[in-house]
């Protein structure tokens, strides 16, 4: 099973990933790891990604930065889970988080998860998705939808 999961920040993707990697054994691949360790470098980022995708039969691939063989990830997923979960459900998610490892909360961090990727342009690439490949999307809404969702995949 190949299975995308996008949504915005803090919506609980990676939680999700980590379940669904120890459910099915399956590679994960977390896009902002790959992101921090290339940098700026588009061509190695494209490259690891291809490599990963092409290599693994069986794949959940963690987050969506829109500009790099987003597409092509979208096609080849046998599932797309998108979370779209209230911002104030993932600002808590945040808070909680933060207080169970005893570390302060990051006001910018709060800030961007009420306000990152929940402009126009992201929606409208969540929208996108969910019109173009609404045969392999799942919309997770809230905690109780991810539960759900994790118990009849």
């Amino acid at each position: 099973m190949r299975i995308a999961v996008i949504g915005y920040l803090e919506s609980g993707e990676v939680e999700l990933t980590d379940y669904l990697e120890k459910k099915y054994f399956c590679s994960t691949l977390y896009l902002d790891e790959v992101f921090k360790d290339v940098e700026d470098r588009v061509d190695v980022k494209k490259e690891m990604i291809d490599k990963f995708m092409k290599k693994n039969i069986s794949w959940v691939i963690e987050g969506t930065y829109e500009n790099i063989l987003f597409n092509e990830r979208m096609k080849v997923a046998d599932k797309i889970v998108i979370m779209k979960l209230n911002r104030f459900a993932c600002l808590l998610k945040y808070i909680n988080k933060q207080h169970a490892k005893g570390e302060k909360i990051d006001k910018q961090k709060a800030k961007d998860i009420i306000w990152h990727k929940r402009k126009k342009e992201y929606r409208k690439v969540l929208n996108s998705t969910m019109r173009r490949y609404s045969d392999k999307v799942v919309l997770i809404f809230n905690n109780a939808q991810i539960f759900m969702f994790r118990d009849i995949i």
